[in-house]
């Protein structure tokens, strides 16, 4: 009976860490996100959990890219990147959703529309998860004036949760 109970408050522990939800950028807060993606972007201090970047792409008629940098630590994973909110303007009805590893290499890109609210954009993009490493997220757009809401989805590595419950069978063992 202790392990049951052992095991169902390390599952709860598991889902509470991944369960917070903070706004890492808004443009209309902490300024413009870079335009320059590939060689100057800006650095998102993710932490686990949800974390929105709120974001305008072309808002001064010449901002027409958003680049973002994000780190994936040892033991986490980006599990998705939803595309929380996307209001589009001036005619145009998408905006590029791309993704780099760190030397800029290409890994995957969609064109993002209305109808993708709610949506994985990583998966769209041809990507499953990303893992530990650095990698540039960039929104491009051609038309001025596009507002959107992403959510970059941190949750802990398969392999560092079973390795936590893991340890809690171990520790449960040795009570006994």
């Amino acid at each position: 009976m202790k392990m049951k109970k052992y095991l169902a408050i390390m599952c709860v522990a598991g889902v509470a860490c991944v369960a917070n939800a903070s706004v890492v950028w808004d443009e209309g807060v902490d300024g413009d996100l870079s335009d320059d993606a590939l060689n100057n972007a800006t650095v998102l201090d993710l932490s686990m959990g949800s974390n929105n970047v709120i974001g305008n792409i072309g808002g001064s008629g010449i901002d027409f890219v958003d680049g973002m940098e994000i780190t994936i630590g040892a033991g986490e994973t980006l599990a998705s990147v939803t595309l929380v909110d996307f209001v589009v303007s001036g005619g145009n009805t998408a905006t590029l959703f791309n993704v780099f590893d760190a030397s800029t290499a290409f890994l995957g890109s969609v064109s993002m529309t209305t109808g993708d609210i709610g949506s994985d954009l990583l998966a769209l993009s041809g990507i499953n998860t990303l893992g530990p490493g650095t990698f540039i997220i960039e929104m491009r757009e051609g038309i001025p004036n596009q507002n959107y809401e992403i959510s970059y989805n941190l949750i802990p590595a398969p392999a560092s949760m079973a390795l936590l419950g893991l340890g809690g069978l171990v520790a449960s063992r040795r009570r006994r």
